[in-house]
């Protein structure tokens, strides 16, 4: 019998079995790659220098960031629909909020910008309620001025007002567009919210408070001392009152300052318009003159020549005579 020579072939070793997290984990590994290979393909055409790079990402962050005819309403002015801006103000009781367009920038100034600014929360309300009283600019604390007139200044998402217009939850407007003109006479005359002398001007009631003792180990001690009392509503009106005359004032004597300042123009400008008419005169009397005094040389240099030539034919005729 007939042996064969032949090596036996080993069994076949079985496949591991690929669970379904391995599955998946290849699948998306061949998404990843498929959505590379588009990227790359969809960037094959374009400009990328670095400023075309950096208007393309501006772009697509303004898309994404600004949105139009949405249901919320401004949190801060409570306007229903338009255009709104996601303000990432996040030192501010407004962090990341959709915000209309003019709150927007009232809260980040500079919105869009690589150079933006994040006012503070106080500023920021103050900038929103010159905003909402209309003013071309804002003042510093106004919110306290407004108080002053008994005017409250609320956000929109703070009250249960409005109707969807934009400060309607504020209530009377014209009250406040007439504070935010007083504010805006205020600044341009000089004044803040309180005059600079001290309105302590009604009568103290004493009190328990701290008072600088050097001799005590905290340098301090309690005592009573004096504070002022509030003022009564007739009181704080005839104080606006005398505020507003000072400041009425204050503008007079500038615009009549400005007037005079202009007058002083006016004048100098008159004087040195004659003065260049005079220096015009007299240069151009100078170059007539200088025309008139060269002519004039030039008439004795000929003249000088002329009497050299006859000196010298006179001399030849002399010698001329005396040879003979």
């Amino acid at each position: 019998m007939r042996r064969k020579n032949r090596a036996e072939q080993p069994e076949p070793t079985p496949a591991a079995p690929v669970d379904g997290e391995q599955l998946l984990a290849v699948q998306e590994l061949a998404d990843l790659k498929a959505r590379l290979d588009e990227l790359d393909q969809s960037r094959r055409g374009l400009d990328m220098t670095p400023l075309a790079i950096h208007r393309r990402e501006r772009d697509i962050w303004l898309a994404t960031n600004t949105r139009s005819d949405h249901a919320d309403p401004c949190p801060a002015c409570g306007v229903a629909g338009g255009a709104q801006r996601l303000t990432g103000n996040n030192v501010t009781l407004l962090a990341s909020a959709w915000l209309c367009v003019p709150c927007s920038g009232a809260v980040e100034i500079g919105w869009g910008e690589s150079s933006r600014q994040l006012p503070a929360r106080s500023e920021v309300l103050d900038r929103l309620a010159c905003l909402a009283a209309g003013m071309g600019a804002p003042t510093r604390s106004f919110r306290f001025l407004a108080a002053r007139y008994g005017l409250t200044f609320v956000l929109a998402r703070d009250s249960r007002g409005g109707d969807g217009t934009a400060w309607s939850h504020l209530g009377d407007r014209a009250r406040w567009q007439e504070a935010g003109a007083k504010a805006t006479r205020r600044d341009a005359a000089g004044m803040g919210v309180f005059p600079a002398t001290d309105p302590a001007a009604l009568e103290p009631d004493m009190v328990l408070g701290k008072v600088y003792d050097p001799s005590s180990p905290t340098m301090s001690r309690t005592d009573f001392i004096q504070k002022t009392a509030g003022p009564t509503p007739e009181e704080l009106a005839a104080r606006l009152d005398a505020e507003e005359r000072a400041v009425e004032q204050a503008l007079t004597e500038q615009a009549k300052a400005a007037r005079t300042a202009a007058e002083e123009r006016a004048a100098q400008d008159v004087r040195d318009a004659e003065r260049a008419r005079i220096d015009r005169e007299y240069r151009a009397a100078r170059k007539a003159q200088e025309k008139l005094f060269e002519a004039h040389r030039r008439g004795l240099r000929a003249d000088r020549q002329a009497v050299l030539r006859a000196a010298d034919t006179k001399a030849d005729f002399n010698a001329i005579v005396s040879g003979l």
